[in-house]
């Protein structure tokens, strides 16, 4: 079972996740090379958890819609090994970028005893 397109649900999961993954990105570098000017009381820190933490939760929601709706077929003119490395190279997105590295925080930040506040409503346990 194949669709013409991704779902609109897909599209806005897909833009949501890049955008906070983008702007975490951003805050977190901004709180490490512009610690004193921008981020003395540590509040671009706070605000980074805060959004990088919500990946882990909206990947489970992406990967679980991905997995009952039916996703677009790739184009005839891709040579099965082109589909493939695409395929691939999905899923090193979906590990690096959206699972490893929000897991990888939580465990520092638990290592280093620092609470992190999902978008302020809970708080993640170490």
């Amino acid at each position: 079972m194949s669709a013409q397109s991704y779902t609109p649900t897909a599209k806005a999961l897909h833009w949501l996740m890049a955008a906070i993954w983008i702007a975490a990105w951003f805050l977190g570098a901004a709180a490490v090379y512009m610690r004193e000017a921008w981020n003395p009381h540590h509040g671009l820190t706070i605000t980074h958890k805060a959004l990088a933490s919500t990946l882990l939760f909206l990947i489970v929601a992406r990967v679980a819609w991905r997995l009952t709706h039916p996703v677009p077929v790739l184009p005839g003119t891709m040579s099965p090994l082109m589909k493939r490395a695409a395929g691939l190279g999905h899923l090193a997105l979906y590990a690096a970028a959206l699972l490893a590295l929000p897991l990888s925080g939580w465990i520092w930040s638990s290592v280093a005893g620092k609470p992190i506040l999902v978008l302020g409503l809970f708080q993640l346990p170490p």
